[in-house]
């Protein structure tokens, strides 16, 4: 939170207990790795998943945006994204 990886919802709230959707997964990713200045518009979570796809983060996924991601679809994103070079 304090590096601005995760941010939480609108509302102010950050809710610790649900489960994380594919697009925030992505999100997360694309902030970590440091291609969030890349991202162009304001239309979540198309703006991030562009550059996620871009970026080959959930390369071998069927992604629904708005569903839970599970433990081995992370650990497939977290593997793609450590040949990603570091922005």
């Amino acid at each position: 939170y304090g590096l601005n990886l995760v941010i939480g919802f609108d509302d102010g709230t950050f809710k610790p207990d649900e489960q994380i959707t594919y697009a925030q997964a992505v999100t997360m990713l694309v902030r970590t790795l440091g291609y969030a200045g890349d991202v162009k518009g304001t239309k979540w979570p198309d703006n991030f998943m562009e550059i996620g796809n871009n970026l080959g983060i959930a390369r071998y996924l069927q992604i629904d945006y708005n569903k839970p991601v599970t433990r081995g679809e992370i650990a497939v994103m977290v593997s793609n994204s450590l040949g990603i070079e570091l922005k």
